[in-house]
């Protein structure tokens, strides 16, 4: 597949390039054959090149060079290398929607931290884990695997960790329909915030009690909230918490410009 898509790419035949060239990928995927999918990487990022999404093959060629980097350390003193490098594919992996591959670049992520000795990032994988779980509707696999981060960060005396992996179990009981506990979670993974003085996590958590209020059926507390939570995100409000602030005040039968100022 490797030597015949490089003649498609030659001969000007992109379309029969990139079908060739994905099919290998494919393979090579499944068989874990990093040396060959780092190969097919580069072919598919000069594709890219070619047709000038010019994005996209960087992003291709980023994941060549992290996998032709777990080969070269696979063997080696590399330090969090052997972790790190499969958890930035996964990353690649999930924002592609590519959830099976992803899961298998995190559990190679999780292993190595784990030999590693490295709880902080064996932690962070647990949560990454959790959170393609969710992604992919599978909510009674996601909570333990928190509830292990969330472990972990209290062994080691990580309190901002652990209020951000509460405010990822907030989620999960939110989305379980189990409001009390969510609303519990998202409350500490707030008190945390303030105390670390993070205006971003401070908003994320605010966010995150209006989502549990607004499934309560309290409308006018979820608004109250999203707003207070836009007071504190500032610069970094995105386009999609202003469409939820606006399906909150929706639901409220109300259409006002936020009322909420930082304490």
């Amino acid at each position: 597949m490797h030597g015949l898509g490089t003649v498609y790419i030659r001969t000007g035949r992109s379309d029969l390039a990139r079908e060739t060239l994905l099919l290998g990928l494919t393979e090579a995927e499944n068989a874990v054959d990093l040396l060959m999918q780092g190969r097919l990487l580069n072919n598919l990022a000069i594709e890219a090149k070619d047709r000038r999404e010019f994005a996209e093959a960087r992003a291709l060629i980023a994941r060549a060079i992290l996998a032709h980097a777990i080969l070269a350390h696979s063997e080696a003193d590399a330090g969090e290398l052997p972790g790190q490098l499969p958890a930035a594919l996964a990353n690649i992996d999930m924002a592609e929607g590519k959830f099976d591959q992803a899961d298998k670049h995190l559990q190679n992520a999780l292993t190595a931290f784990r030999a590693l000795g490295d709880r902080r990032n064996e932690a962070m994988m647990l949560n990454n884990a959790d959170y393609l779980r969710r992604q992919q509707g599978r909510l009674d696999e996601a909570e333990p695997m928190h509830l292990q981060s969330l472990e972990i960060r209290r062994e080691i005396g990580d309190l901002v960790g652990q209020g951000r992996t509460l405010g990822m179990l907030s989620i999960v009981y939110e989305k379980n329909g189990r409001l009390d506990e969510a609303r519990e979670a998202a409350a500490e993974a707030l008190r945390i915030a303030s105390t670390a003085n993070d205006k971003l996590f401070i908003a994320s958590s605010l966010a995150q009690l209006a989502e549990v209020e607004q499934s309560a059926g309290d409308a006018a507390k979820s608004v109250e909230l999203m707003e207070s939570a836009q007071a504190f995100a500032e610069d970094d409000w995105s386009e999609m918490d202003a469409t939820t602030l606006a399906q909150y005040r929706a639901a409220l039968g109300e259409d006002r410009k936020p009322l909420m100022t930082k304490s």
